[in-house]
């Protein structure tokens, strides 16, 4: 738990100063500078004037620097405002991806606690990957079908009798897979969408014949994609998950590795 805890602290931190940092660099790039946007150059009335004397200017130039320091303070405020503002509609305007994100970690989490495998757990990034890259390029509902799909895999972890790392494989390369067929699709409707059909005309026997040709190919294609990416592969997927979790009774506890359930059955429970 502890761990989790420090995990979740290092995630705001890095959020944070991203955030900063971005806006930051955002508002230099595209105005006038830092300084600048910071209101921190001189000021042009008081260039090239001699100071009367020592005494006088103090209590002013002291003014001025807390001043400057009080608009740097509020202008990095307002970048790191602006940042966290800009990562919340993104989040909001990618809510599935988020929420495949958050099980994503999750599943990430549990095995972890369960000492699975280091290459399996580097696993989960991979397929966290492919699915937010699926999540960006095809429209709904596949986002909200990948987001279901990782929605699973916490729960059947814990209740898989047996301790989740075969059924935790299974279930992010199916993941994988489908994340992986969502993007070529894309890939191709994007393709076709660019070819013109003056470069088929040839072989179809002239442009409009051509146009024809690419228009019903793209809506065949795109029809068997829909069936394959809306039913089939979701219903395939929740069967492999349905099938490893029923083909051996569930456990009587589940949030425990399998050292633990092993040493409990040789000790009959007594400690």
């Amino acid at each position: 738990m502890r761990g989790a805890l420090g995990w979740i602290g290092m995630m705001i931190l890095a959020v944070a100063l991203g955030a900063g940092a971005w806006s930051a660099l955002d508002a230099a790039l595209g105005g006038p500078g830092l300084i600048a946007r910071w209101g921190l150059s001189e000021p042009a009335a008081g260039r090239g004037r001699p100071a009367p004397s020592a005494a006088p200017r103090a209590a002013p130039e002291a003014r001025a620097a807390g001043g400057s320091a009080a608009r740097l303070a509020r202008r990095l405020a307002v970048y790191e405002a602006n940042g966290l503002l800009v990562l919340a509609y993104a989040l909001i305007d990618h809510a599935a991806a988020a929420a495949a994100a958050l099980m994503a970690s999750a599943a990430a989490l549990l095995e972890a606690r369960r000492d699975v495998p280091i290459p399996q757990r580097a696993f989960t990034g991979a397929a966290l990957a492919a699915s937010i890259a699926a999540s960006l390029l095809v429209p709904p509902p596949v986002p909200a079908l990948i987001a279901l799909m990782w929605s699973l895999i916490p729960p059947a972890l814990l209740l898989d009798p047996a301790g989740g790392e075969g059924l935790g494989w299974r279930a992010k390369s199916g993941i994988l897979l489908y994340a992986g067929a969502a993007v070529l699709y894309a890939a191709y409707a994007r393709m076709t969408a660019s070819i013109p059909p003056e470069a088929w005309a040839a072989l179809a026997g002239g442009v409009e014949e051509a146009r024809a040709v690419m228009a019903q190919s793209r809506s065949y294609v795109t029809t068997m994609a829909n069936i394959a990416l809306w039913f089939v592969l979701p219903a395939a997927y929740v069967s492999l998950i349905a099938q490893a979790l029923l083909a051996h009774p569930l456990p009587e506890a589940p949030f425990r590795s399998i050292a633990e359930r092993v040493r409990i059955l040789r000790t009959r429970g007594v400690e």
